[in-house]
């Protein structure tokens, strides 16, 4: 009896080892992780300079954003200066109309 249990431990033995992974297989996997990580890498670093990108050209535009509201604010202000200017002088007409389109 103790012969069929050491073949049969020798066999599931031989069994296990055959469905291990060799060295070489683990050094695939590692090659192909490391590829991954490096893709990653590179992913995060296009990332990173598209968001940079992004966020350079939104200031761009808020900055732009922020000179046409002054200067629209500034051309009302300066049509309501007019406004008052003619309608104490009689003529109003087409200076409010002006205004409104501008608003």
């Amino acid at each position: 009896m103790s012969d069929d249990g050491d073949s049969l431990v020798l066999r599931l033995l031989r069994e296990m080892r055959a469905d291990m992974a060799t060295k070489g297989d683990l050094a695939v996997v590692r090659a192909d992780v490391e590829a991954a990580r490096a893709d990653t890498s590179d992913l995060r670093r296009d990332v990173s300079e598209g968001f940079a990108a992004i966020t350079a050209t939104l200031a761009a535009l808020s900055h732009q954003n922020a000179d046409t509201r002054a200067e629209l604010g500034r051309q009302i202000g300066d049509l309501r200066t007019e406004i008052r200017t003619e309608r104490d002088a009689g003529r109003i007409a087409g200076l409010e109309a002006r205004v409104a389109d501008l608003e």
